[in-house]
This record gives C-alpha cells, sequence and structure tokens, in this order.
C-alpha cells in the first residue's frame, strides 16, 4: 500500500510538473515579459513598462521614438490557475487617453502618456493614496489588490479621460 501511494505521489508530481513547465497552468510573473516578447514577436530593444498586481497584469513596449507601441494585458483566471493568462495585447489604443483594461472585476490601465499623466489617485474602501509618474514617459498600471478603482491627473491637476477596451 506505501508503494501505491508513492508511485501515485511520483506520478502527480510529474503530471504537474509538466503542467508547470509548459505554462499550461499560466505564466509565471517573472516569465511575463518573455512571454509577451516572445508571442507578439515584440523588437528586444523596445523598452517594457510593465505593473503587476496578483490578480492582472500590463505591460506597455515602445521605442525610444515613441511613435509605435504595443501592449499585452495577462490575468490570473478565477479557477484555482497558479500564473497570469493572455488576455488581449496589441498596438492600437487612444494616445488622448488612458486605456482601461477589465477581467473579473481586476483593472489594469496603460498610455503612451501624452496627454502628461503625473498622478494616479487610487482609491481603497477607506482610504486613498496618490502615486506620482514621470509625465513625459509612458506608463502601464495595474490596479492594486484591494483597491477599488483609480483616477488619473495631468500635470495641471486635470482629470484625464479614460477609454475602456
Amino acid at each position: 500500500m506505501k508503494k501505491l501511494l508513492c508511485v501515485v505521489a511520483a506520478v502527480l508530481i510529474v503530471v504537474l510538473g509538466f503542467f508547470f513547465v509548459r505554462d499550461n497552468i499560466g505564466v509565471s510573473a517573472e516569465k511575463l515579459e518573455a512571454d509577451a516578447r516572445e508571442s507578439q514577436k515584440i523588437n528586444e530593444s523596445w523598452i517594457a513598462s510593465k505593473s503587476v498586481s496578483d490578480k492582472i497584469a500590463v505591460m506597455l513596449f515602445y521605442p525610444e521614438t515613441l511613435d509605435e507601441h504595443t501592449f499585452s494585458v495577462y490575468a490570473k483566471n478565477s479557477d484555482l490557475s497558479y500564473g497570469y493568462f493572455f488576455k488581449a495585447g496589441g498596438g492600437f489604443f487612444m494616445d488622448d487617453s488612458v486605456a482601461e483594461f477589465s477581467f473579473d472585476d481586476t483593472y489594469a490601465y496603460c498610455s503612451m502618456n501624452k496627454i502628461g499623466i503625473s498622478e494616479i489617485e487610487v482609491f481603497y474602501h477607506e482610504r486613498s493614496e496618490i502615486i506620482k509618474i514621470d509625465s513625459e514617459k509612458p506608463f502601464a498600471f495595474a490596479l492594486p489588490d484591494g483597491a477599488i478603482t483609480a483616477r488619473f491627473f495631468d500635470v495641471n491637476g486635470d482629470e484625464a479621460e479614460i477609454t475602456k477596451l
């Protein structure tokens, strides 16, 4: 009986290891950028702005010239998955707003920041916090766990428009 349990345990470990190595249970946070670059054929010289929470990850890739971009959004499935799964990607969203992505009540945002966003106000149930960002650089932002929503403000204090994608 003891031998049988050891064999069953070994088989389970091998099967789970196989799925883990092949990323069938999701991509680990450490491998997200490499996975996005490979699957979307993103140039290695492009800069990556990325943000990862426990439930969602967003990456924005762009060259130094800022004349192109590609984004990638990954999210964890609501089941017992280990890692993140590709949900959206491409190279088109409005330059004069902040793009919002939503999956299972988790949110991620990105922008080429041609509108000069300098602050993100993140709202939690009983508090809020201000996150300062460089108004001259593109950004990616995953809403932190426990946060409800976010608002984005330019250098003049005006609230930016959000485009839901």
